[in-house]
């Protein structure tokens, strides 16, 4: 499992834009993702960070 500051900073990254308020990111890890059949945040125990990443960089091409 790769290091989870790195990991976070990476997804937070992906997710952090210009428009969204301050909580915006903090909501994506604490929301149930249908994708992932759970919060984000729950999963981090778990070694599924392609996951992870992979329903980020799809839920910014959805919008």
């Amino acid at each position: 499992m790769a290091d989870l500051d790195d990991f976070h900073q990476t997804v937070n990254r992906l997710l952090t834009t210009d428009n969204d308020p301050p909580t915006a990111t903090c909501d994506w890890w604490l929301t149930p993702i249908a994708c992932l059949g759970a919060r984000p945040v729950d999963l981090l125990t778990r070694p599924c960070e392609r996951d992870l990443i992979h329903a980020t960089r799809t839920l910014i091409e959805a919008v």
